[in-house]
């Protein structure tokens, strides 16, 4: 059985994707980035809840921590589409 993170996650949408090309790959990935830094930010408001509160927080700095991961994850794909497709960069706004 595979296990299931952010690249066979995506690899799953990818292949459902109508816009299979690289440009809809990079639009989705972009997405993805943009919701995962709003929940880093969620979730690392929790921590400084739980810290100004005197409440435990090492929970909620792994999820921030795992949060992390899957940004820099999907920022490495991003990357590597780019560095396929440098074609892709010329579209993008200043």
């Amino acid at each position: 059985m595979t296990k299931l993170n952010i690249e066979t996650f995506n690899e799953v949408l990818f292949t459902a994707l109508k816009d299979n090309s690289p440009k809809g790959k990079l639009d989705l990935l972009k997405a993805e980035l943009s919701m995962a830094y709003a929940m880093k930010i969620e979730a690392m408001e929790t921590v400084m809840d739980a810290l100004e509160n005197g409440r435990g927080y090492k929970q909620d700095l792994e999820k921030v921590r795992n949060i992390d991961l899957s940004c820099d994850t999907l920022k490495n794909m991003i990357d590597q589409i780019y560095a396929e497709h440098p074609e892709l960069m010329e579209n993008e706004p200043e």
